[in-house]
């Protein structure tokens, strides 16, 4: 008996489950990837505008009693970012702490929402087995880190946002199944969210209604088109003018700009032939660069004309986005073709990247458009693979450059302000940042700084690795043995202001038994404590345990990675006094090394536990996307059998 209900039928369809597995496949291998750069290499420390932008002009006047809406509102730089704003605000009230790894942890949701839904609005341009490639393109452009500056910096969520928004207003706008003035509403209030994010918000909506007219006129003819989408045209419309009243003028600014035709030409090439101009490059390379990677969206844009019956919503998304993506790439050559700087900065790549799929989108769909013959199927599958290699070159180089070079210099020069900002939040002496370098800063202005880092109010919410210490003291020197101050292997060194104890002597290379006991008095500002642990706590012979003033004992153990390099481990906080440390290492060839405590907020250990958790999320998406695709290629060769 048939089964008449669709909504049982569509939960019972193969093919929805595929695609709802993929999705879950994408969002954790996209997890994953981000989540390991940011074990990596990034560090909690705030840094340059989340000191303004955060710090100054939103967490102080919130712990002072003095902020008012027009906080959330204020421009910054060209930007009115909102949501950034309330994100940053959010995480800081429930954590109770300023920690930039918090925020950077919460933005890679972010990124993979982005790239859930940018592969959910692509996926019915794909069939069969195609669909994987699909998935394959959507993670390459979600993993890599091409936009490392946005990876390591909390206060880089616009970029994320911006992004996710424009998905699915392009995505709700093209659709053809939604009444009109549905999709006016939903068009709407995404365009709402956009013009928040970032300056240029308001393309989105612009070249949203370029594309619905153009799709009217070549398919409907102009006045059946406009009569069709007028609701949805008048909304978009509304959110391009609010776009243009809210955008900021920023004076300080203006030297950045293209100043003249031949600047705006050479950072127009720039911009265009991205990720070839992220490594190195004449600009007359950057223009064969840039005509080899636009070609497909050119040439799908002249056989969509030639082919107006075949136009369909995809093709209006197809059509948004690329013409999303060139507008982005020119409004950056504008407003940055002035600059100093030979190569698009990398915060400008998780826009750029968009140009490389909508490009992509154009080359798969043009071969459908095109008329039948040995001709065209030789022609365009000859230009795929010149179009591919292109783009697979660029994308390693690039990549190889920034993991290589780019990203472990910015993430060593993160230490280094760490250790400067944390000696001096220890002893207040103004000479570990005024007169440093630029790049040992976490802020531009050391004057600044200082004043900033001397508040009261700020001491208490700077991240675990530059607040003050809980200092241990010594209970019965003459008892304690075995364990000594920087007591572990040179291996372990990085630059730090912590003090460790361990069981190790780097005078001679062994390892010593021995017993320690100390004390330190906890605050009790933040629910948790948390301490850096190195050496082989998770093996028998070594204990480490803590003990509170109602003489309740904790022993805390390390993971296997503790072996190999510092982990954290956490002590559920008893309110404030005085806490007991014993420490112990009976092992003849192991060692044993802790630093002391810090106070740590909730959502930070939360933080920093899924951190250490991406080996498992990363492999946990592979091996999801490795079961679909054979489940995919079983059915389709079981249908194959059946139908014989």
């Amino acid at each position: 008996m048939p089964v008449k209900n669709k909504f049982i039928c569509k939960c019972f369809n193969p093919g929805l489950w595929q695609v709802l597995f993929l999705t879950i496949a994408l969002i954790l291998v996209v997890l994953g990837f981000r989540l390991m750069l940011i074990e990596k290499w990034a560090v909690d420390l705030p840094y340059w505008d989340q000191w303004e932008g955060e710090l100054r002009n939103l967490i102080l006047p919130y712990l002072d009693g003095t902020l008012e809406w027009h906080h959330f509102f204020s421009a910054h730089n060209e930007h009115r970012i909102l949501w950034s704003r309330l994100i940053t605000l959010a995480l800081f009230i429930e954590n109770s702490q300023w920690d930039n790894l918090l925020e950077v942890t919460f933005n890679c949701f972010l990124q993979c929402l982005g790239s859930a839904a940018l592969f959910l609005a692509g996926r019915k341009l794909f069939y069969s087995y195609s669909i994987y490639l699909w998935w394959m393109v959507v993670a390459i452009a979600g993993c890599l880190p091409f936009g490392f500056e946005n990876t390591m910096m909390g206060f880089q969520s616009q970029f994320y946002l911006m992004g996710l928004f424009t998905v699915l207003t392009l995505w709700v706008g093209s659709r053809e199944d939604i009444k009109p003035y549905h999709k006016a509403l939903a068009v709407g209030f995404l365009c709402f969210m956009l013009l928040f994010t970032m300056g240029s918000g308001f393309l989105c909506p612009l070249v949203l209604i370029v594309a619905l007219l153009l799709k009217g006129t070549l398919k409907d003819g102009f006045t059946s088109g406009l009569k069709k989408e007028l609701p949805v045209l008048l909304t978009l419309l509304a959110g391009v003018v609010a776009g243009f009243v809210l955008l900021p003028h920023v004076p300080q600014h203006d030297y950045l700009k293209a100043d003249g035709i031949g600047k705006l030409w050479i950072a127009t090439g720039r911009y265009f032939s991205w990720p070839w101009s992220g490594t190195s490059g004449e600009p007359g390379v950057h223009f064969c660069m840039a005509i080899i990677i636009w070609l497909p969206s050119l040439v799908y844009l002249c056989f969509l004309g030639l082919n107006r019956q075949k136009i369909k919503a995809d093709d209006v998304f197809v059509l948004a986005l690329v013409g999303w993506a060139a507008l982005q790439a020119l409004g950056m050559a504008y407003s940055r073709g002035g600059s100093s700087i030979p190569f698009p900065a990398s915060r400008y790549a998780d826009t750029l990247i968009f140009g490389v799929v909508a490009n992509f989108l154009a080359l798969w769909r043009t071969p459908t458009l095109l008329r039948d013959g040995p001709f065209w199927t030789s022609g365009s599958f000859a230009f795929s693979l010149v179009w591919l290699g292109t783009v697979a070159v660029g994308l390693t180089s690039l990549t190889m450059q920034n993991i290589r070079h780019e990203v472990p210099y910015r993430s060593n020069n993160f230490v280094l302000q760490a250790v400067n900002v944390s000696r001096f939040v220890q002893d207040g002496d103004e000479r570990h940042l005024i007169g440093k370098p630029g790049h040992e800063l976490p802020f531009p202005q050391a004057e600044v700084l200082v004043d900033l880092l001397k508040k009261p109010a700020v001491k208490q919410i700077l991240p675990w690795g530059v607040r003050t210490p809980l200092a241990i003291t010594e209970r019965l020197p003459s008892e304690n043995s075995g364990f000594a101050n920087n007591g572990f292997p040179g291996k372990f060194d990085r630059v730090s202001a912590d003090k460790i104890f361990g069981s190790f002597s780097k005078e001679n290379g062994s390892v010593s038994q021995g017993l320690f006991q100390g004390e330190f008095i906890n605050a009790g500002t933040l629910p948790y404590i948390g301490f850096k642990v190195a050496g082989h706590l998770h093996e028998g012979g070594s204990t480490f345990e803590i003990r509170s003033l109602s003489k309740k004992s904790q022993k805390l153990t390390a993971n296997d990675r503790a072996a190999e390099t510092w982990s954290m481990v956490y002590l559920k906080s008893r309110g404030a006094g005085l806490y007991e440390v014993r420490a112990s290492d009976k092992s003849e060839t192991r060692w044993l090394a802790f630093s002391e405590p810090r106070e740590i907020g909730r959502l930070s250990m939360y933080a920093r536990i899924l951190l250490e958790q991406y080996p498992w999320i990363l492999l946990a998406g592979l091996g999801l996307f490795c079961v679909v695709a054979y489940g995919g290629a079983w059915r389709v060769s079981y249908s194959k059998e059946a139908m014989q």
